[in-house]
């Protein structure tokens, strides 16, 4: 059963990051401004004071005008950084541009002196994913990193006794919600998905408005 799961997943990977990188550069920017645009319509992002978000790399969804419109409306924004035990910490940034270097894989993550922020700090949670479908399952690129993150996120909520939890959004290009992402017990879900179409709630938190067709 793991096997056939394994499977299903390297095989739905290959295929959507194909289509991915064959994504032509000026669609890609397009889609991406439109994807930006749909988050100060959700009540999750107007009401949240620290962002975790991701510096994007090979044609994902492009996060860096997010970030810069995250810092210029006085939020906090945090990024991940992958440390040597595997886990990955959580680092705040104010200038995205200086501020980062190449860690894992290759992907710009803070650098090791910036400040750390616990998960209890987080309100809003920003995913990158290779695919979801619209229940909000994802697929990531295999290591396990934020599967294991989000569901730090529930447990933080209930040890801090805070109310709510972070709400995870997955960014994604709309050939990247399928009809069925394959997940197991360690997958954990996203709250919601968006992309330039709309938004696709697996939950209604954080969501009031713009929701997709």
């Amino acid at each position: 059963m793991a096997g056939q799961l394994s499977e299903a997943k390297r095989g739905l990977r290959e295929q959507v990051l194909t289509r991915r990188r064959q994504l032509p550069a000026g669609e890609a920017a397009r889609h991406s401004r439109q994807i930006g645009d749909r988050l100060p319509g959700l009540k999750a992002y107007r009401e949240a004071r620290c962002i975790l978000a991701y510096a994007s790399c090979r044609n994902e969804v492009d996060t860096w005008e997010i970030m810069a419109r995250c810092l210029a409306e006085g939020k906090a924004l945090a990024l991940p950084r992958v440390e040597r035990e595997g886990r990955l910490s959580l680092r705040l940034v104010q200038q995205p541009s200086r501020e980062l270097t190449r860690g894992y894989r290759g992907i710009l993550e803070p650098l090791p002196g910036a400040p750390e922020v616990p998960r209890e700090a987080i309100d809003l949670a920003l995913v990158p994913g290779v695919a979801f479908d619209r229940s909000g399952n994802r697929l990531g690129q295999g290591g396990g990193y934020y599967d294991r993150l989000l569901s730090e996120f529930r447990s933080t909520t209930v040890a801090s006794r805070r109310t709510t939890k972070a709400v995870a959004i997955g960014l994604a290009y709309e050939f990247q919600v399928v009809s069925r992402v394959p997940a197991g017990i360690a997958d954990h879900p996203v709250d919601l998905v968006v992309t330039e179409s709309g938004v696709w709630p697996s939950h209604p938190a954080g969501e009031d408005g713009g929701s997709g067709p």
